[in-house]
């Protein structure tokens, strides 16, 4: 009995210090934080960089229209060039992005714009509980 009220004293003692108290929750957080890193934002990230590859490799035609504009404009537009092609690739991948079909290779979307749930993930998390 007694060395149980020596760990209630202790345990309250730790509640009671803000610092401890802000460190636990910098430490929860962080937990949080990678844990939704490695879920979701991992995997938003791989699709998104597999449709950008795609879209490079495959780029629409107004960067292929710029693109072949370059051998008869001065040089000193050809940065501009670059950055208006690139924005353009932006614009196509974050389009394929949001009309993906949920594949394994591409996404996370359906055309409704509803994220794809992971269900395994789910099933997996909840089995460890």
């Amino acid at each position: 009995m007694n060395n149980h009220y020596g760990e209630i004293v202790a345990l309250s003692q730790k509640l009671s210090d803000p610092q401890q108290t802000k460190n636990d929750m910098q430490d929860a957080m962080a937990l949080v934080a990678g844990m939704l890193r490695e879920r979701y934002l991992g995997r938003m990230n791989e699709s998104f960089t597999k449709i950008r590859e795609s879209s490079q490799q495959n780029p629409p035609k107004e960067v292929a229209l710029l693109k072949s504009l370059k051998p008869f404009i001065p040089e000193t537009t050809h940065a501009r060039i670059d950055k208006l092609s690139e924005l353009i690739l932006i614009i196509d991948t974050i389009t394929k992005l949001r009309t993906a079909q949920a594949t394994p290779e591409h996404g996370v979307f359906h055309e409704d714009g509803v994220y794809e749930v992971d269900w395994d993930c789910m099933r997996k998390s909840r089995s460890k509980e």
